[in-house]
């Protein structure tokens, strides 16, 4: 009499990162499935940081404002005669600019401090990077309302011009994750690398020509501003926000070109280290 035979479960299947087809292209796949958490740690971050203020989302409207008149006073004086309706022009570089450095400063402290979550769940590591973009993107919408008051008040034009913001908006947002996810793998492994990019971050800001305009540099030497990718970012973002136009061909190409390229370069670097992250946070 033969023995019965046993079915044997087969094996479970096992989960390695260090062996993944393209890591790239599974942190995609995973961010796009975890997208309504996303959305939440948009939602919650939003609700923390002004649920205890008093004048609450207000101040997104109040800073910039403020921000521009403090600016403003200290160089029309400077600016008033090459620029037309400076603080128009000036508001429209910093909420550019913020756009960016709000991005890259806050994606970067939440990678190396903000994630201990990793090492009790697993959650896509790019979609805190993701997140800090999506309060960055609310900051400028109403920054950009308070543009619009401040063009008021000037008796600036502005129309529909503004509405195509959200083109030039694009490459920014990439270029704002690439170097967020850039850094922040630096960062990962050397912490110092926080404070080192805030302190470097000053600087680009000032060798970009947000409070003043290109031409006043000497025109031999325009084209070391120029390298500055930031310069045609912003420049791209000013066609629309103050120029009241949509920027052109060239302005838009090597705009997209700056932005896609640094986010690909970004993107890759970090989801090929983060299967290390988690032993070092």
């Amino acid at each position: 009499m033969s023995e019965p035979k046993i079915a044997l479960a087969p094996p479970a299947p096992t989960y390695d990162s260090a062996h993944l087809a393209n890591p790239a292209l599974q942190e995609f796949r995973e961010v796009w499935q975890k997208r309504e958490l996303l959305w939440q740690m948009v939602k919650n971050t939003i609700k923390t940081r002004y649920k205890r203020s008093t004048l609450g989302v207000l101040w997104m409207l109040l800073n910039p404002l403020l921000n521009t008149a403090i600016l403003s006073l200290a160089f029309i004086q400077i600016f008033k005669v090459q620029v037309l309706d400076y603080p128009v022009y000036l508001m429209s570089g910093i909420i550019s600019f913020n756009l960016f450095s709000q991005t890259t400063s806050a994606g970067i402290t939440t990678t190396v401090w903000g994630s201990g979550l990793l090492k009790r769940i697993y959650i896509p590591n790019t979609i805190f990077v993701l997140s800090v973009l999506g309060n960055s993107i609310i900051n400028f919408a109403f920054a950009s309302v308070a543009l619009v008051i401040v063009a008021l008040f000037l008796q600036h034009p502005i129309g529909l011009g503004l509405l195509t913001v959200v083109l030039p908006l694009i490459p920014v947002a990439l270029f704002s994750i690439g170097i967020a996810l850039l850094v922040g793998t630096v960062a990962v492994f050397f912490p110092d690398m926080v404070d080192i990019y805030n302190v470097s971050l000053q600087m680009w800001f000032y060798l970009t020509p947000i409070m003043y305009p290109l031409e006043i540099v000497d025109e031999k030497n325009r084209w070391l501003f120029q390298l500055n990718p930031l310069y045609h970012l912003v420049t791209s973002m000013r066609a629309s926000l103050y120029d009241n136009r949509l920027a052109n061909v060239n302005e838009l190409l090597i705009s997209f070109g700056i932005g896609l390229v640094v986010f690909l370069l970004g993107w890759t670097v970090f989801t090929y280290r983060s299967k290390d992250f988690a032993y070092r946070l």
